[in-house]
C-alpha cells in the first residue's frame, strides 16, 4: 500500500463532493487492498477527507453506499456464500463445508489458516473452545477454538459457522479439528469450555481421552448471581469467600472441610446449598476445583478467558453485528495475520533477548531455549524454595503437573546437588585450596578455646551480612552458602515442631516472630562478642543506641 495511493483516494473523494463518478469507481478498483482496510473503519474515510478539505459536503451514508457498491463489484455474479468460499480458497485456507441432505444449501463451514495448523501441532497441549454471536446479519453462531503458545500468547486453531448449536453440529466441527493433528499422540490432553451441554457431549464423543475442564470464571459468576438471589446482602461476601476456598482447595481433606463449613454457614438457605451442590459440585467438581484440576497439564488455563478475549478482538475489528459473511471473514483473516505476526515476533524475542532478571548462573542454560514466561514461573518457584525447602508435602508440586516445570522442592534438591558438585574441584585446585584453607583455618582456630580445637573438622569463611550463621551451616552441609535461606526456613520449622524441647534450651517459651527488614539486632551473647569480627561489633552498638532513644 503506497502513501501516494492514499493521497489519490482522499483527494478524489473530497474534490468530487460525492462518491459515485466512474472515475471514483476506477480508483476503488485500483486500490482494493487499501479500500478493504477502510471497510473495517466506518468513519475513517470521512475524517481523512475533512482533514484535507474542511468544506467537504460528503456525508457518512454516501460513504457507506459507496462501500456497499464496492463490495458488490468484488462479488460479481457469485452469491454471498460462493464469494466467501472463493476468498477462503484465494488465501489458501484449509476448509470443509457440509450441506443439507439432497440440497445445495450449506449447513456448516469450518476454516483455518495453514500457519495455525503448524502452531496447533507444536503447542497441542490445551484447547479452549467457545461460541460467540452478533458477528453476522444471519445470527449464525461462530465457534472459535484457540490454543496457547510457549510465550503465553493465544493463537486461533479454527473457526466454524454452524447452522445451530446442537450436538450434531459441534461433533462435525470437532471432527475437523481432530483431523488437523498430524498424529493421535498429539491430540490435546485438556479442553476447556463453559457448561454448554451440547458442546460437552460433542467433546466426549470426538475427544474421549481428553480431560474436559469447565470455565471457573463463568461458574463463579453463576454462583454469585444465585447468591445475590438467595442470600442477604450483609452475608454475601462471607458466603462467596467460602465458595472460593472450596474452589481453590489443594487437597481432598481441605475441600471436605470447606464444604462442611459452607453447609453450616448456609444451613438456613437450603435452596442455595442445593443449587451449588446439585448444579456444580456433585456432577462437575473434578472439572474446576483445584485439587483435581492441578492433576492435569492445563498450563494455567482454568477459564475460557483467552477465547473470550479473541471474540472481543474479532468484534472490535468487525465494528458491526449486521455485516455479511464475507465481511466477517475479512475481519477474521486480518486478525489471524496480525496474530501470527505477533507470535513470530515473540519467538524471535525469546531467541535473541535475555531479561536482566534472568542473567544469573542458574538460568544460563535456559537462555534462548525457553520463553520468558517459563523462566518467570521457575523464578517464582525459586522464591518458594526459601519457604518450603525440600518438603514435598508443603510444596504441593502443582507446577510440575500443571505446567511440566520443576517445582520448589525439586529446585531445592537441585541447588544442593549443584553446590555439592561445585565443591569437587580438580586435584591441582584441591591441593592449592587445601593449602589456603589450612592457613585460614589456623588463624580462625586460634580464636576458639583450646579444649574445642581438636574437635573442629572444617572451617569456612562466609559473607558477613547478618546471616553468617545460616551461611556457615549451609556451606558445611555441602551446599553453597547462598542456600542460607533454606537453612533458616528449615530451622524455623524444626523449632516450631518441637517447641517444648527448645524452650528448655532457651529457658523460655519459643515463638516465631517475623521482623521488618530495618529491625535492629537483639541483644547478643557474650560468646558471640568474644569471637565476632571487628565489623560486626558495631551492630550491637547501633542497636543499644536505638534502644536508648526508644526508651
Amino acid at each position: 500500500m503506497e502513501f501516494r495511493n492514499l493521497q489519490i483516494f482522499e483527494m478524489q473523494f473530497g474534490l468530487r463532493k460525492f462518491a459515485f463518478s466512474p472515475k471514483f469507481r476506477n480508483i476503488l478498483q485500483k486500490n482494493s487492498p487499501l479500500i478493504r482496510y477502510f471497510l473495517l473503519e466506518k468513519l475513517f474515510i470521512l475524517n481523512a477527507l475533512k482533514v484535507r478539505n474542511e468544506t467537504i459536503v460528503t456525508i457518512p451514508s454516501q460513504i457507506y453506499k459507496a462501500r456497499s457498491t464496492y463490495r458488490s463489484s468484488l462479488r460479481g455474479p457469485y452469491t454471498e456464500m460462493q464469494h466467501l468460499l472463493k476468498l477462503i480458497q484465494q488465501e489458501n485456507y484449509v476448509h470443509w463445508t457440509r450441506r443439507r441432505e439432497n440440497s445445495d444449501i450449506l449447513r456448516d463451514i469450518f476454516w483455518t489458516h495453514p500457519d495455525c495448523i503448524k502452531l496447533l501441532n507444536t503447542f497441542h497441549f490445551v484447547l479452549i473452545c467457545d461460541s460467540t454471536y452478533k458477528t453476522n446479519r444471519y445470527r449464525l453462531p461462530l465457534l472459535e477454538i484457540v490454543g496457547v503458545t510457549s510465550t503465553s500468547l493465544t493463537f486461533s486453531v479454527g473457526f466454524a459457522y454452524l447452522e445451530k448449536e446442537r450436538q450434531d453440529n459441534f461433533i462435525w466441527a470437532f471432527e475437523k479439528v481432530r483431523m488437523l493433528f498430524k498424529s493421535e499422540s498429539l491430540i490435546s490432553k485438556v479442553i476447556v469450555t463453559d457448561r454448554d451441554l451440547a458442546m460437552m457431549n460433542a467433546i466426549s464423543v470426538v475427544f474421549p481421552t481428553s480431560i474436559h475442564l469447565l470455565c471457573r470464571f463463568h461458574i463463579e459468576k453463576n454462583v454469585g448471581a444465585r447468591c445475590k438471589q438467595y442470600v442477604k446482602k450483609d452475608r454475601q461476601e462471607e458466603v462467596m469467600d467460602l465458595w472460593k476456598k472450596i474452589v481453590y482447595s489443594t487437597s481432598v481433606e481441605e475441600y471436605d472441610h470447606h464444604l462442611q463449613q459452607f453447609e453450616i454457614l448456609c444451613a438456613d438457605i437450603i435452596l442455595f446449598v442445593d443449587y451449588v451442590k446439585d448444579s456444580w459440585l456433585t456432577p462437575y467438581k473434578e472439572r474446576f476445583v483445584n485439587v483435581w484440576t492441578n492433576r492435569v497439564m492445563h498450563l494455567g488455563n482454568t477459564t475460557s478467558n483467552r477465547v473470550e478475549s479473541a471474540h472481543w478482538r474479532l468484534k472490535n475489528m468487525l465494528q458491526t453485528s449486521f455485516g455479511d459473511l464475507c465481511k466477517s471473514w475479512d475481519a477474521v483473516n486480518m486478525m489471524l495475520k496480525n496474530q501470527i505476526c505477533i507470535i513470530q515476533s515473540s519467538f524471535q524475542k525469546t531467541i535473541k533477548d535475555v531479561e536482566h532478571g534472568y542473567n544469573s548462573q542458574f538460568f544460563q542454560n535456559l537462555h534462548h531455549c525457553v520463553s520468558r514466561k517459563c523462566m518467570k514461573l521457575i523464578d517464582n518457584q525459586l522464591e518458594r524454595v526459601k519457604i518450603v525447602g525440600t518438603n514435598k508435602t508443603e510444596c504441593g508440586c502443582s507446577i510440575r503437573t500443571t505446567h511440566g516445570l520443576p517445582c520448589a522442592c525439586e529446585l531445592a534438591k537441585l541447588q544442593i546437588y549443584e553446590s555439592a558438585k561445585a565443591r569437587q574441584p580438580s586435584q591441582s585446585s584441591q591441593r592449592s585450596a587445601r593449602q589456603q584453607s589450612q592457613s585460614s583455618q589456623h588463624s580462625f582456630k586460634t580464636q576458639f578455646p583450646t579444649y574445642i580445637r581438636p574437635y573442629i573438622e572444617d572451617i569456612v569463611d562466609v559473607v558477613a551480612d547478618g546471616n553468617c550463621g545460616f551461611r556457615a551451616i549451609a556451606a558445611l552441609l555441602g551446599w553453597t552458602e547462598e542456600s542460607w535461606a533454606l537453612v533458616r526456613s528449615q530451622l524455623d520449622k524444626e523449632i516450631g515442631l518441637h517447641k517444648d524441647v527448645y524452650s528448655n534450651v532457651f529457658d523460655d517459651n519459643v515463638e516465631s516472630i517475623k521482623l521488618k527488614s530495618d529491625c535492629p539486632l537483639p541483644l547478643t551473647s557474650q560468646k558471640w562478642k568474644d569471637f565476632c569480627s571487628d565489623t560486626a561489633k558495631s551492630w550491637e552498638v547501633a542497636y543499644a543506641a536505638l534502644s536508648f532513644i526508644m526508651n
